[in-house]
């Protein structure tokens, strides 16, 4: 199996997630790092089922559904199943455990 596939939903938060600086500038230097750890552990995942399901929240079972991942201090990574077609569930939620590409929205505390 690949390793699950990151889209960014816009420049600004592709260059907070590749940019050391730019992610310690935007979000301060812990949070920052949890984001480069929880960045490593999406690129090392094959599927979300994988993921520590006491770090993660569903946030929506609507298109597109969306998930956050605990980073630090209250931030969390906002996702979406990006996957074309989404797998949904019996109850119109993402199967999340079968996910291989994922778009990352924004980071925000909650």
């Amino acid at each position: 199996m690949e390793p699950v596939d990151l889209a960014f939903a816009t420049k600004r938060i592709r260059q907070v997630c590749e940019s050391a600086s730019a992610a310690r500038r935007y979000l301060g230097e812990t949070v920052a790092e949890r984001l480069r750890v929880r960045l490593a552990d999406l690129e090392a995942t094959e599927r979300f089922a994988d993921l520590v399901p006491s770090k993660t929240r569903v946030l929506s079972t609507r298109p597109p559904g969306q998930l956050a991942l605990i980073l630090s201090d209250g931030y969390w990574l906002v996702l979406a199943a990006a996957d074309d077609p989404a797998r949904i569930d019996s109850k119109g939620g993402i199967r999340w455990e079968s996910v291989v590409r994922v778009q990352i929205l924004r980071i925000e505390k909650i």
